[in-house]
């Protein structure tokens, strides 16, 4: 297929589509059997099971999943920007490819969240850091990200765009802002925010620490 341009902001040529093909075939050959490998292991090893081996059981469920709808992108890129699969299957690819990308980044933040309070607080958490808190907290992450992306899936927007002679999958495209990316965001601010908390607390504690040391030290020198 020649070259041509897509009006707006769909705009891509023939060696762009090239490239993002090849992009999402080499990244689709690797991924699958590393994701694979690890949810066979989060499933069949449950031994020392901790909250943040719980959220990279669904990190990596999320991952694979975003992986399994690489090959629709693959055909439209190799296509040309030529969306040959209908309707339904444009708005199912764009509400997974959405809902995927925002659980993994939610799910990384979580991870590190996590770390952050085993090695800040670890005796103050001991409780609020249990695989049942963790289970809980992905169920809720799943429901809250699928809930702010059915816009995507049930909207009246058209999305598809008949633009010389190919069709355009506009779901697709992620440069455009949403409401649902400013909600993921706020979301993504709270997170990091918990996390920020105990940092600031241990340099307090350490700033105590360090006196404290210093003050011993004194009186060890002058007995």
């Amino acid at each position: 297929m020649s070259n041509h341009s897509v009006e707006g902001s769909y705009l891509s040529s023939h060696s762009e589509n090239i490239l993002l093909a090849t992009f999402y075939i080499v990244i689709f050959i690797l991924s699958v059997p590393s994701n694979a490998l690890a949810l066979w292991v989060f499933c069949h090893h449950n031994t020392n099971n901790t909250p943040s081996k719980v959220f990279l059981k669904h990190l990596a469920i999320a991952d694979m999943s975003y992986i399994l709808v690489l090959p629709m992108r693959i055909i439209y890129h190799m296509s040309d920007s030529h969306w040959p699969l209908g309707v339904g299957a444009c708005r199912v690819v764009g509400f997974l490819f959405f809902v995927n990308l925002y659980c993994s980044m939610y799910f990384m933040t979580c991870i590190s969240v996590d770390r952050l309070l085993a090695c800040v607080v670890p005796h103050k958490t001991h409780n609020l850091r249990k695989i049942r808190n963790a289970k809980v907290v992905s169920a809720v992450l799943w429901v809250m990200v699928t809930i702010s992306m059915l816009p995507v899936l049930f909207s009246q927007k058209e999305v598809t765009k008949q633009t010389h002679n190919v069709t355009v999958c506009e779901q697709l495209y992620i440069e455009n802002s949403s409401n649902p990316t400013v909600f993921s965001v706020g979301w993504s601010i709270f997170l990091r925010s918990v996390g920020i908390r105990p940092a600031h607390r241990l340099q307090d504690d350490r700033r105590v620490q360090d006196h404290s040391l210093r003050t011993i030290n004194v009186y060890s020198g002058r007995v």
